[in-house]
């Protein structure tokens, strides 16, 4: 694998990352409310999330990416 394609799947796995543990935190203080709110049940919820959001960001980023460079060509 060269350098350029393992750096970008890193980006995107530490992208997904960040994004699903944040929006699963979010969503788990919602449905719980602080009361019930743990680190356990967000985790239980964040690594689902992650297996769901590495792939589709894999597969929709080429995707994003030709859309975005349509919009913005001049």
């Amino acid at each position: 694998m060269n350098p350029a394609t393992l750096e970008r799947l890193v980006f995107q796995l530490m992208v997904s990352g960040m994004m699903s543990f944040m929006v699963s935190g979010i969503s788990t203080l919602r449905i719980a409310g602080f009361g019930e709110f743990g680190f356990s049940l967000w985790i239980s919820a964040w690594l689902p999330a992650w297996a769901v959001a590495y792939p589709t960001i894999i597969i929709a980023s080429p995707i994003v990416s030709k859309i975005t460079k349509k919009l913005f060509r001049t």
